[in-house]
């Protein structure tokens, strides 16, 4: 990541001969491709790289905090083509509030869409 990488990511495979294996993805603009190449050829054990470009489609998304049983708390909003689809609370403050409080992260997560829920269906 500090050379300018998107994303890493590590996959379990299965290589020729039977041999476990596994691939390294790194998602980053083309620009950065000589450097994160030097980068694995002089501090991993690879032989070779594959690279090819891709295309990639983000929704638009707009953060809002709410007032929640925990505090305030960031939200999510994601749309596509102006259009809501998808609501959520960020990932941070889940583990945050789970930490402090002792419940299960998915506890959290439930009792915070509940509160997103219940402030949409007040203002519609």
């Amino acid at each position: 990541f500090e050379a300018g990488a998107s994303d890493v990511f590590l996959t379990s495979v299965m290589m020729k001969k039977g041999r476990p294996g596994i691939v390294l993805s790194i998602i980053a603009e083309k620009g950065l491709a000589g450097t994160l190449s030097e980068i694995l050829f002089t501090e991993s054990t690879t032989l070779g790289i594959r690279s090819f470009p891709f295309m990639k489609e983000t929704l638009s998304r707009e953060f809002i905090e709410y007032e929640t049983p925990f505090g305030k708390v960031k939200f999510k909003h994601s749309f596509y083509k102006g259009k809501e689809v998808s609501v959520k609370p960020e990932n941070e403050d889940c583990k945050r509030i789970a930490g402090e409080t002792g419940k299960p992260l998915g506890e959290v997560y439930n009792i915070l869409m509940d509160t997103v829920r219940s402030k949409k269906r007040q203002n519609e």
